[in-house]
């Protein structure tokens, strides 16, 4: 018979499920150019030519959503 501590575990892993699940996907470049600078080519699994641009469009969208 479970206890409340096996119940709080399925409850816990239902909701990383859902939130993995329900996560934003991950920014593709469709051009292989950096899809912030657009400039330089994109680092290999990135859409981005630069730690540095990523970070700055990460915080773009961050302040204009």
């Amino acid at each position: 018979m479970p206890d409340i501590i096996d119940e709080a575990n399925d409850l816990n892993e239902l909701r990383l499920t859902a939130a993995l699940a329900n996560r934003a996907p991950k920014p593709q470049s469709l051009t292989g150019f950096c899809i912030w600078c657009r400039d330089e080519p994109v680092m290999p699994g990135s859409a981005y030519c630069s730690k540095e641009c990523g970070d700055d469009d990460a915080q773009n969208k961050r302040k204009n959503g």
